[in-house]
C-alpha cells in the first residue's frame, strides 16, 4: 500500500509536469481557428446568459446616449439633465483636446451645473514589478474644475491587442498610482451616491471583482439625444439618480455599431463569438449596479485552487495504478468511461457552485490532469517507474563501488 502511494506521488508529479507544458505550449496554425474559438471560453458564462433568473430595471441608473454629437451639443444635454438634480451625473468620454469656444465654452457651461460631475481618466505606464501605475491620462485641465475622475480602464482578454475578443468579466475597483490610490469610475459614482456601498466593495479588498450582470441597456432607463434636448423624460427618473453619458449607437436600440463594445459573458454565442454585445457605459451601469446591490461573486483562493487540483489528480492516479495491477487487461475500458464521467463532473461544478452560492472556482488544470490522467498513469506503471528503478539501482551500484 506504501509503495502504491509512492508511486501515486511521482505519477501526480509526473502530470503536473505535463500539464505545465501543455499551458506552455505555443499557437499552433494548425489549429489555430480551434483555439480561437475555445481561448476565451469560460465555462460559468452559461450561468449569466442562460441560467441566472431575468433581472428587473435597475431604477437608480439612467443612461443617456450622446451617440456622436459635438461638445456643444453634450454641453445642453448637461444642463437640461442638472436642472432636475441628479445625485451624480458620470460621463464616460474623453475631451482631451481644445476644440474652440463654440464648443468648449458650452461643455464647460454645462458641465458646472452639475453638482457632481465624474468624468473618466486612464491608468497609463504600468510597473511590471509592482503592479502599480506611474500615470493617470485625464481629460484636458479646463474641464477638471467642474469634475472629479475615475479611472476606466477595462479588464479584457489576452489578445485584444491581436485583434481578438475583448470580453470583460472583471473590474478593478481601485489601484495604485505612484503614492495615491484611484477609484475605479464606477466606485468614484457610487462614492456620490452610496458612500456605505462604497465601504463594502472597499472593504472586500480584492485586486480585480468578478461582475455580477444585470444585463444589458434595457435593464436600466435609457434616454437618446432627442428625448433630453426636448425635454421628453419623466423627471423622476433623473431626481437623485445616477445618470450615465455613453454611447450605445447612433440612436437607442442601436445593435449594429461596435465603437466602445465589447464581448461579456451575456454573449448569446459563448465560444467561437462573431460580435461583441455590450457597450462600454452599459458594462460600467452593470459594476454600479451590483455595488448598490452589494451583490457579489467570491473566488476560490489560489492556495485553496491548487490544492483541490493536487488532491483531485493524485486520487485519479492512486485509482488507475490499482485498475493496472488488478486489472491490467481491461484498464482502457475501465478508465476512459470513469475519465468522461469525471469531465462531464467537473465541467457541471463550476455552473452549479456559481449558479446557487455565486462562487467561483477554478478547475481549468484539473480538466487538463483529468484528461491526461489514464495515459500518464498507464505509462508510468509500465514503462517509467521500471525505467527510474533502474537507474536508481544502476546509480546505487556506482556509488557502492
Amino acid at each position: 500500500m506504501i509503495k502504491r502511494f509512492k508511486d501515486a506521488f511521482w505519477g501526480t508529479v509526473l502530470i503536473f509536469v505535463i500539464v505545465l507544458c501543455v499551458k506552455a505550449l505555443p499557437n499552433i496554425d494548425a489549429i489555430d481557428p480551434i483555439a480561437d474559438a475555445l481561448r476565451d471560453y469560460n465555462e460559468t458564462d452559461i450561468v449569466f446568459s442562460k441560467m441566472f433568473d431575468e433581472q428587473p430595471i435597475d431604477t437608480n441608473i439612467t443612461i443617456v446616449n450622446f451617440a456622436q454629437v459635438d461638445r456643444a451639443t453634450i454641453g445642453r444635454m448637461l444642463e437640461i439633465i442638472g436642472k432636475h438634480k441628479p445625485a451624480v451625473v458620470g460621463i464616460d468620454a474623453f475631451f482631451r483636446s481644445e476644440k474652440g469656444p463654440m464648443q468648449d465654452f458650452p461643455l464647460m457651461m454645462g458641465m458646472s451645473k452639475v453638482e457632481n460631475l465624474v468624468l473618466v481618466s486612464e491608468l497609463d505606464s504600468p510597473d511590471t514589478k509592482t503592479g502599480h501605475f506611474n500615470r493617470v491620462n485625464k481629460s484636458n485641465p479646463m474641464f477638471l474644475d467642474y469634475a472629479s475622475t475615475g479611472f476606466a480602464n477595462v479588464v479584457t482578454g489576452e489578445n485584444e491587442h491581436e485583434g481578438g475578443f475583448r470580453t470583460v468579466r472583471e473590474f478593478i475597483p481601485r489601484k495604485t498610482v505612484r503614492d495615491s490610490l484611484e477609484l475605479n469610475f464606477t466606485a468614484k459614482i457610487v462614492s456620490y451616491f452610496d458612500s456605505s456601498a462604497l465601504k463594502v466593495l472597499l472593504a472586500r479588498d480584492k485586486e480585480e471583482e468578478v461582475i455580477k450582470w444585470r444585463g444589458p441597456y434595457s435593464k436600466f432607463f435609457t434616454l437618446g439625444v432627442d428625448n433630453v434636448l426636448n425635454e421628453q423624460f419623466d423627471p423622476s427618473i433623473i431626481e437623485g439618480k445616477i445618470v450615465l453619458f455613453g454611447y450605445i449607437g447612433e440612436y437607442v436600440g442601436d445593435d449594429e455599431s461596435h465603437i466602445d463594445k465589447f464581448y461579456t459573458p451575456l454573449n448569446e454565442r459563448m465560444a467561437g463569438r462573431a460580435y461583441p454585445d455590450m457597450y462600454g457605459i452599459t458594462v460600467h451601469a452593470n459594476v454600479i449596479s451590483m455595488i448598490l446591490n452589494r451583490s457579489y461573486i467570491d473566488r476560490l483562493p489560489e492556495w485553496a485552487n491548487f490544492l483541490m487540483y493536487a488532491f483531485v489528480t493524485f486520487l485519479n492516479v492512486l485509482l488507475f495504478l490499482y485498475i493496472a495491477e488488478k486489472r491490467r487487461t481491461w484498464y482502457d475500458v475501465i478508465t476512459k468511461p470513469f475519465q468522461i464521467v469525471e469531465l462531464v463532473l467537473f465541467l457541471a461544478i463550476p455552473v452549479w457552485v456559481l449558479y446557487y452560492w455565486n462562487f467561483q472556482v477554478d478547475i481549468s488544470n484539473i480538466l487538463i490532469a483529468v484528461a491526461f490522467a489514464g495515459d500518464i498513469t498507464e505509462l508510468y506503471a509500465s514503462t517509467i517507474r521500471g525505467f527510474a528503478v533502474k537507474q536508481i539501482g544502476k546509480a546505487k551500484s556506482l556509488i557502492q563501488k
